[in-house]
């Protein structure tokens, strides 16, 4: 058995930018983070770009309810190289809420075990 992290992020598919405008998030903005995840930890899984998106979220801010369809990436991270995973996830946690326009990312992360190696 080996032991591993798992982070989940969760993109939202449509956000609203500083002057209320909805906008959808771009493919390049996708697959700028998959790209960077790939590099760095050697694989990830996305749900599938050309179908709907698996989830449907609601959430309230400031007296308002949202709702949105988001997309779900996750990867798996040895258990020795968790706290650099931890920094680089937090740096682009930072960067896709300012980009999206988001107050909260939502990326989340746990220890697994898996059957055999990666």
């Amino acid at each position: 058995m080996a032991h591993y992290v798992k982070f989940e992020v969760y993109l939202p598919t449509k956000f609203w930018d500083s002057t209320g405008l909805e906008k959808t998030i771009s493919d390049s903005e996708i697959d700028d983070f998959c790209e960077d995840i790939l590099k760095k930890f050697k694989g990830y899984t996305e749900s599938n770009p050309v179908s709907a998106p698996p989830y449907k979220g609601y959430w309230a801010s400031k007296g308002v309810t949202y709702e949105d369809y988001p997309i779900f990436i996750f990867t798996l991270v040895k258990l020795e190289h968790e706290s650099n995973a931890k920094k680089f996830f937090k740096e682009w946690k930072q960067k896709l809420e300012g980009r999206l326009n988001q107050e909260l990312l939502l990326i989340s992360f746990y220890p697994i075990q898996i059957l055999g190696e990666l």
